[in-house]
Formats: C-alpha cells, sequence, structure tokens
C-alpha cells in the first residue's frame, strides 16, 4: 500500500499546518514537498501504518522548519508601521512539537537504520604514547 494522504489532510482545518505560519505563501510548495519526501521515508513501513508515518514525517518537517525559521529571526522587527516580535518560547514550543511527531514516526518506522560508526584505520596518540587502532 503506498502513502494515501493528500496535502489537504495534513492543512487546517483537518490538519496541523497552517497557512498563517508561511509569510510568503509557500505553504502548498512547502507542504507538497515534505509529503513527498515522507513518501519516500515510509516505503518500509508496515502498510496498515505508512499514512501515520508520513503524517508524522510531515508534521516534524513543518514543526523544525517553523522553529529554525523563529530561531534566525531577531526577537523584534520594525517594518514601517508595523513591528513584530518573537519570543523564545514560540521556537521552543515547535522545537518540541518536532520532537514529538519524531518520535511517532520513529515508534511506526522501525526499519530505521542505526548510526553509523566511522571506520578509523591509523593510529592514535595520546598523552606521548602511540596505539594501534583496531
Amino acid at each position: 500500500m503506498a502513502v494515501t494522504i493528500i496535502t489537504d489532510d495534513l492543512v487546517q482545518p483537518t490538519g496541523e499546518i497552517s497557512d498563517a505560519m508561511f509569510p510568503l505563501g509557500n505553504m502548498r510548495d512547502m507542504a507538497d514537498g515534505w509529503l513527498l519526501d515522507a513518501a519516500n521515508q515510509v516505503a518500509n513501513v508496515s502498510a496498515t501504518e505508512q499514512n501515520e508515518a508520513a503524517k508524522a514525517w510531515v508534521y516534524y518537517r513543518y514543526n523544525t522548519y517553523l522553529s529554525d525559521r523563529l530561531a534566525y529571526t531577531p526577537n523584534n522587527m520594525v517594518a514601517g508601521p508595523r513591528t513584530e516580535g518573537y519570543s523564545s518560547d514560540q521556537r521552543k514550543y515547535f522545537a518540541d512539537r518536532a520532537i514529538y511527531w519524531l518520535e511517532i514516526y520513529y515508534s511506526l518506522n522501525r526499519t530505521v537504520p542505526q548510526a553509523a560508526i566511522p571506520a578509523f584505520f591509523g593510529t592514535v596518540k595520546a598523552r606521548g604514547t602511540t596505539w594501534p587502532w583496531i
């Protein structure tokens, strides 16, 4: 079974993604891209859980995007007569939501590979002693 959810399922009022969080008006492009990425990410998830895993992946990407955007935005901005302000609590909220959705994704995708341990062949020198690296 392939992912059958569509972007409209993930956008408010039925989903979590809010158009108001995209001041450049590119919400649909971003959400479509995240859903396409999600379809690839969940290819090895059991067929009955692919939609839930894809949704979790999209929401993880969405909340990470918002957290990053707020982290790169000055706390206070003045543009003509308009002033906007952001707090670290707002950025933390989206970072916490990203972690929440990533944990759900990992709980559904049991085929996520473990982190690779880099191989090193050579010697390591510590405190004046040379040790062969095996």
